[in-house]
């Protein structure tokens, strides 16, 4: 197969004065990249050097040693024990009183026998009980035994019921009487007491009458002017016709519609019109006469 090449065929024509490229005939080096990967290489690790281990290090001390001290902690502290002469302490020691009262305070016997009750006095609510169980089985065998008595009739129609309350409103209203005023009331401090009447209200005549002050209102003084406004006569109208003047976009200088009596048409009718005289009080009387 044929390889293409390009060739400059300006490349004969270069100047004269141009200076020559020289042609390196050297290895060309080869370039190369930075691997970006983060993969590890599978190179084996470095090894320390023995000869830049020194035992010369600074013991620890502070929080440092603190920290590393595998000889303290919570879990040390439990298997030391405590100080001289003192016990451990249990987990069942704190609740050995639980629900108890800490007081100091009991209650005495009597309390607690009329609260709970005792043996003496369950037998004196037995024999009680059988005592109640027997009045009343004793009362039930004589009830069994007498003869049931028969209840009175005691039904009453509507008239005769009516006819009792009618009877005892009769008896009611015979034996009332209106109290008198202060019956059956004895006061010393209103024996001598009179009564008051009054025949006329007690009137005090005025001494003196007083003046009323009336005040003059004023009088408004009305001026009737009588204004008449007179402007200048109107002029008469001697445009003509504008009927008969030719449609606009037609020769200006043309001959109008029947031209020869327009001047006459519109003098005519300018000299018909009848002239207003403003200023007469014949034509124009005043407002309000």
């Amino acid at each position: 197969m044929k390889q293409l090449r390009s060739h400059n065929p300006f490349a004969l024509l270069d100047d004269e004065d141009s200076p020559s490229v020289p042609v390196s005939s050297g290895p060309v080096k080869e370039v190369v990249k930075n691997t970006t990967s983060s993969k590890k290489a599978d190179a084996a690790p470095a090894r320390a050097n023995p000869a830049r281990a020194t035992g010369n290090k600074k013991p620890l001390s502070g929080n440092e040693a603190a920290l590393k001290d595998k000889n303290v902690g919570r879990a040390n502290n439990r298997s030391r024990g405590g100080a001289e002469g003192e016990t451990p302490r249990s987990k069942t020691n704190n609740r050995r009183f639980d629900r108890h009262s800490q007081t100091g305070k009991t209650d005495s016997d009597k309390k607690v026998n009329k609260a709970w009750g005792d043996d003496k006095k369950k037998l004196d609510d037995e024999a009680a009980a059988e005592s109640i169980a027997k009045e009343d089985a004793t009362e039930a065998e004589s009830a069994e035994a007498a003869p049931a008595e028969e209840e009175a009739d005691n039904t009453k129609t509507l008239e005769e019921y009516y006819a009792e309350l009618n009877a005892k409103n009769a008896e009611l209203n015979a034996s009332r009487s209106a109290r008198k005023a202060n019956e059956g009331v004895e006061d010393a401090k209103w024996a001598n007491a009179n009564e008051v009447k009054k025949s006329d209200e007690e009137l005090v005549p005025e001494a003196r009458s007083k003046a009323v002050r009336t005040k003059t209102r004023k009088e408004k003084t009305i001026i009737e002017a009588d204004v008449s406004f007179s402007g200048p006569a109107r002029p008469a109208n001697n445009r003509g016709d504008r009927s008969e003047r030719p449609a606009r976009g037609g020769a200006r200088n043309g001959p109008r519609r029947n031209n020869a009596n327009n001047n006459n048409q519109g003098r005519g009718r300018a000299g018909a019109q009848a002239k207003v005289n403003i200023t007469s009080q014949a034509d124009f009387p005043t407002l309000g006469n």
